[in-house]
């Protein structure tokens, strides 16, 4: 049998996307801010701006701080994406492929390792396709092609795949929300699927559910974690893993400020529990997502400690960057009620219950109806925190004279 000419060797780059982004992107980078100046400018006058004003400013300090943090976050997610993309490539040669993939991006039913394969190693190639009930853009991200060998199968997102050199055009993202002669044409013309053809590499088409993808991503998992959960698992090769160990130090030393060495603070409202267990559970959400490429038990035990880590630290560390940004200190003068019970003798300000705090005999020693001064911040609309340092400066005054 006669061997087929040598195609050209061919190196392809990976790409995040299978469609054109950069476009859309643009427009939303452009048309959210002139929307809010429109919004501005069409307010009646200057109640409607004042009101606007107002419902700013009772929206709490931890959301403004947590805005910038999300895009800087979201900057740095797609720089680390960006460069893991730069440093992945394909090669087709006259003697076989060779990939290297990026590690984090992508399906979990592509091969993230790097690997090499003859051509006569090739059994056949399968390109699975989404089926009718998926939508558009899961055509484009989730077409793959696995190349079938006797000692296993190697998988890739074949859309995400360019040649270096001369890159096809590439649909818009409007565009990309319909399947037809643009998405076959990259397809049959795509270097990958070209050197098969050449090859004469039998070629299969599957059109697949959901379901079958989900087998393909527990087959591939089972095979990296193969290995690593017959013995010790090393956390710290893993950049995710890093990522969230690095958030739980961070946490950590966060609170070691709270509560050591920053004046003490009490917030004198409700810790808003809900929301702390649902910032724990986001968490946690992205901390699986973030791990996919770990084995199972390492990923739970990292995604549920980050996530308790989280749901603990939000609420005394949203407090006190309320303080640190708007926080508005005053002397308020409270009458002795009961022991550790003291109210206010302006009314605006909220009731003080200390009975919890261990300091009843300086409590006793103050006699009912008379002033206390207390230091109070108000940190946002008509909330409060006090300011523990001042009494537990007289508290240690008190018992240092006692003994």
């Amino acid at each position: 049998m006669n061997q087929p000419a040598c195609l050209p060797d061919r190196r392809l780059r990976y790409r995040l996307s299978p469609v054109e982004l950069k476009g859309s992107v643009l427009l939303l980078a452009v048309g959210v801010p002139l929307a809010m100046a429109a919004l501005l400018f069409m307010l009646p006058g200057d109640a409607g701006r004042q009101a606007l004003e107002e419902t700013f400013a009772e929206i709490p300090a931890t959301l403004w701080l947590a805005l910038p943090l999300a895009i800087v976050g979201s900057l740095a997610l797609f720089d680390f994406y960006r460069r893991q993309a730069r440093a992945a490539w394909l090669e087709i040669g006259d003697t076989g492929i060779r990939c290297r993939p990026p590690a984090h991006h992508g399906r979990r039913f592509w091969t993230r390792h790097e690997w090499q394969v003859d051509w006569k190693e090739i059994e056949s190639a399968t390109l699975y396709r989404p089926d009718a009930n998926c939508n558009e853009p899961q055509h484009w991200v989730n077409t793959t092609l696995a190349l079938e060998t006797a000692t296993g199968s190697f998988r890739i997102g074949l859309l995400h795949w360019d040649c270096a050199s001369n890159p096809p055009e590439r649909p818009g993202l409007l565009d990309g929300r319909k399947t037809g002669a643009k998405f076959d044409a990259l397809m049959c013309q795509h270097p990958l699927m070209q050197a098969l053809q050449h090859r004469q590499v039998e070629l299969k088409r599957k059109t697949t559910g959901w379901a079958a993808f989900r087998q393909l991503s527990r087959q591939t998992r089972q095979q990296q974690n193969e290995a690593e959960t017959a013995g010790h698992v090393d956390l710290l090769t893993y950049p995710s893993a890093q990522v969230i160990l690095g958030l739980m130090l961070l946490a950590g030393v966060l609170a070691l400020f709270h509560f050591m060495l920053l004046p003490p603070v009490r917030p004198l409202w409700t810790a808003p529990i809900a929301s702390a267990l649902l910032v724990g559970v986001v968490s946690g959400i992205g901390a699986w997502q973030l791990t996919r490429r770990m084995p199972a038990r390492e990923r739970t035990a990292l995604s549920a400690m980050l996530a308790i880590v989280i749901a603990l630290c939000w609420h005394p560390l949203g407090v006190r960057t309320e303080i640190l940004l708007n926080g508005e200190a005053k002397a308020v003068v409270y009458a002795v009620e009961d022991r550790g019970l003291f109210y206010p003798i302006d009314s605006r300000y909220p009731v003080l219950d200390l009975s919890d705090l261990n300091v009843g005999e300086f409590f006793d020693s103050l006699e009912t109806g008379s002033e206390f001064e207390f230091m109070l911040i108000r940190v946002g609309h008509e909330r409060y925190a006090l300011s523990l340092a001042e009494l537990f400066e007289q508290t240690r005054a008190f018992y240092g004279t006692q003994d």
